[in-house]
């Protein structure tokens, strides 16, 4: 970077993209006090300067996200219309000016739809701001606006806030709208259900939810899924039974993956060492 920055105070006519990679460079080295002091000086500041030192103030320590705020009102006296990028960085530092603060950035998104799409990103970022500030119905009435369209990351995100708030029957129901909508959950949807049932008191829904994260896993690999198999196990709340591992098991038998399979017979006979079938399995492979 020292070399970069000699080179770059050599240059004679430096044009945007040249200010712009050196922006990006010190971001990603994490160098928050040289972005600051470069885009200060920049003599020309487009959509994509702005985004990179938002995106900087939002994840560097040094530079706090109060001022990513700032920024996202500064770039609008400067004439610069924010873009999706730049919206959802700004929703994401939301919570520190408080609900009133992110209600502001979301209803800008709003009103500027046409330039600013709600994709997944920006829609769970909202999300994830209502919930910390303790506005859930903000977060619902957020995914209500893109319900034609949202993904199993956003019902990801609305799981969450439920539970951030405590709302543990409102997740499951959340996760009934899901399942309607044909949306398939993953581990984190698993992982998010299960722990609403816990924190809820709900242990008939738990063992019913968890079944069904069992079948999940046999339905994965019969699919030949495997990767995605292991990833909802291996992301449960609690551990895993041994006919999940059995599941996996069998299958990566089939498959002929050795080093997958020693590896789920360790687990199984871990979890019961008298059980004769995953012996079979792993004598098998």
């Amino acid at each position: 970077m020292a070399d970069a920055r000699q080179l770059f105070g050599q240059g004679p006519e430096l044009d945007d993209i040249a200010w712009n990679m050196m922006l990006q460079e010190y971001t990603a080295y994490g160098d928050g006090r040289s972005v600051s002091q470069l885009f200060d000086v920049s003599p020309s500041r487009d959509v994509v300067s702005w985004n990179t030192v938002l995106h900087s103030m939002s994840r560097l320590v040094n530079l706090g996200k109060q001022e990513a705020v700032l920024v996202f009102w500064s770039m609008q006296d400067n004439g610069v219309n924010p873009d999706r990028v730049i919206g959802q960085y700004s929703v994401c530092t939301g919570t520190v000016g408080g609900s009133c603060t992110g209600k502001w950035i979301h209803a800008y998104i709003q009103r500027h739809g046409h330039r600013i799409e709600v994709d997944d990103n920006l829609c769970s970022a909202l999300i994830n701001m209502y919930s910390k500030c303790g506005c859930i119905e903000g977060a619902v009435y957020a995914v209500e606006e893109v319900s034609q369209k949202s993904s199993v990351d956003v019902c990801n995100a609305m799981l969450s806030g439920f539970m951030a708030n405590r709302l543990s029957l409102r997740a499951l129901q959340c996760f009934s709208r899901m399942e309607s909508k044909g949306i398939v959950p993953n581990a984190i949807t698993f992982s998010c259900v299960l722990n609403a049932c816990s924190h809820g008191g709900l242990v008939d829904e738990g063992l019913k939810y968890f079944k069904s994260q069992g079948c999940m896993v046999d339905r994965l690999c019969h699919a030949d899924l495997l990767q995605r198999a292991k990833d909802v196990i291996c992301q449960m709340p609690m551990e895993s039974d041994g006919a999940m591992w059995k599941a996996m098991l069998g299958t990566w038998r089939i498959h002929g993956n050795y080093e997958l399979g020693v590896k789920a017979g360790v687990r199984l006979l871990k979890l019961d060492l008298d059980d004769n079938a995953g012996y079979a399995l792993l004598l098998s492979i």
